[in-house]
Parts: structure tokens; sequence; C-alpha cells
């Protein structure tokens, strides 16, 4: 796995802990008389293409946006890095994007927080299938 593979990874993984860290009650087990979720809002978009359209790079707050295009519809996780030269991340943003339709092309904007003395760095974008699970 190549330095950027496996940092993509980690900040995925980051994104996807942040995201389950903000619940506020514990959500209670299903049990048999429990209607289930329909299996529609557990669906895994099916990503056909995803683009960058603009990236800002200099320190503060800073916005990715861009577009993704997917064959089937569903839920996904989209994660932004920004990197060093080198492939070294820096900062990270993820957006959540939930019952997308299928066929279409969707906007996103993510935003994070780009520390002071990044200079020099580029903006990946990467789409995962499904949401983070808690």
């Amino acid at each position: 796995m190549s330095k950027r593979t496996t940092a993509l990874a980690a900040l995925a993984m980051a994104g996807v802990v942040a995201l389950t860290g903000c619940s506020a009650a514990e959500t209670p087990r299903p049990t048999a008389s429990t209607t289930p979720a329909p299996t529609a809002a557990l669906r895994e978009a099916v990503v056909e293409s995803t683009s960058l359209a603009s990236c800002a790079t200099d320190p503060g707050v800073v916005e990715a946006t861009g577009t993704v295009t997917v064959s089937r519809g569903g839920n996904l996780l989209l994660v932004v890095t920004w990197e060093t030269k080198d492939e070294k991340p820096v900062a990270a943003g993820t957006a959540v994007m939930r019952d997308l339709a299928g066929d279409e092309e969707h906007e996103w904007t993510v935003r994070t927080t780009l520390p002071d003395g990044a200079t020099d760095v580029d903006c990946r974008v990467a789409a995962y299938p499904g949401l983070p699970r808690s």
C-alpha cells in the first residue's frame, strides 16, 4: 500500500471516528418487535466519477468543491485531503452524502482548517460507498 493510500485511509477513518462520536444518545438495539429501517436508506452508491472543481490552499479556513456522479443511487462518504508535495496530509474534511439519485451528477462542498505553516499543498478527493457505521 503506498504512503498516499495509507494516509487517505487513515484520514477517512479519522473522519468516520469523528462522525460516529457525534451521537447524543444511545441508539436502542433492534428487537423482534422493532420495525427494521428501509433497505433503500442503507444502499451504497456506486461511484462513477469524482471531480475537484476548486480547492483553497492558503492557511486558515479552506473550502473544496466539486461533483460526484453515481451510476446507482445511495449513500457515500467523500473525503478531501490537503497534502504536501511529498504526499503527507496536513488537513482533511469529509462530507456524508445521503440518498443520492443514480445516473446524476451531485455537487459537494467540504470545509476544514489548514494549519499555519502549511504551504505548497495539493488537494485530493476520494469517494467511499456507504456510510460510517456506529
